[in-house]
């Protein structure tokens, strides 16, 4: 999924898509934490994109660990898959003054494995795509302190131990 090392040209030009991962991870970590999940690690780094993109093109992927004995409805994965693109969309708002709702719209649509995982528990658990990510985003708010100092963290290391992350998500 990563590869070891990233040109360091690479890494200045991705900066900020760095800085949105680690947001959006963020948001995944309080939410798996705050709704009684025990997240493992969270892990983020540098990919070559070459199926589309041809070898010279890299990207940013992050994923976030959750213990495989812990059992979550589906409600509750489902606001777990929304949180970290909403963590990302208000990143976007703070940071920058993006418009929140067509920010989370746009996040939201560009996640597809999010999209795709938030919208298989959400039918499962008979709920709406809004109200799931009105959820999401109320987590994500009374949180949003906490995704700060675990999106810093990651920002700086890339990654993150489960013992870690519970200690800033609490």
């Amino acid at each position: 999924m990563f590869t070891a090392k990233a040109p360091r040209e690479v890494v200045e030009e991705l900066a900020d898509w760095w800085a949105d991962s680690a947001y959006h991870e963020g948001g995944h970590c309080v939410a798996a934490v705050q709704l009684g999940l025990t997240v493992t690690e969270v892990v983020m780094g540098y990919r070559r994109e070459t199926k589309w993109f041809g070898p010279d093109h890299w990207g940013v992927s992050g994923r976030t660990g959750i213990r495989h004995g812990d059992k979550a409805t589906d409600a509750v994965s489902a606001v777990i898959a929304a949180a970290g693109p909403v963590a990302e969309a208000v990143w976007q708002h703070r940071s920058q003054g993006l418009p929140l709702r067509r920010s989370i719209r746009t996040y939201l649509e560009q996640e597809k494995a999010d999209l795709a995982l938030l919208d298989r528990h959400r039918r499962a658990a008979h709920l709406s795509r809004d109200r799931v990510v009105d959820q999401a985003r109320d987590v994500v708010q009374r949180h949003w302190r906490r995704i700060e100092h675990i999106a810093a963290e990651l920002i700086d290391h890339g990654r993150l131990t489960g013992r870690r992350v519970h200690r800033l998500a609490h």
